[in-house]
């Protein structure tokens, strides 16, 4: 017996679900229903840019990036700032590995 995905059961599952069960008591403008399995896509291929002169020795200068928001990728170009104490310095956003999956982790600062 070949055993093949649940993906497309649990997709249209979830559908029905959302369209005969949960049915609101009064009717409302719109009803929102989303499912997401998995990550998003991955972003479009990197812009490059080039860093400038920073405004100040203590300005720390964040790389260039896209980020997942409202459900799509978006670009933030480099810029500089200021840490907020002085014994802190700033981690880049990045990915991290954790129990077979990898998460994102906003860039902030940590102390020294």
């Amino acid at each position: 017996m070949k055993i093949k995905s649940l993906k497309p059961l649990v997709t249209a599952s979830a559908c029905l679900l959302g369209l005969f069960v949960l049915q609101p008591a009064q009717a409302h403008d719109h009803i929102g229903f989303s499912i997401q399995i998995g990550g998003p896509p991955p972003p479009c291929p990197v812009i490059v840019e080039r860093r400038w002169e920073g405004p100040s020795p203590d300005a720390v200068w964040v790389e260039p990036h896209y980020e997942w928001l409202n459900g799509r990728w978006v670009w933030f170009r480099g810029y500089y700032m200021y840490p907020p104490r002085r014994d802190c310095e700033w981690v880049p956003a990045h990915y991290e590995y954790y129990h077979h999956s990898h998460f994102w982790v906003e860039g902030h600062w940590r102390d020294r």
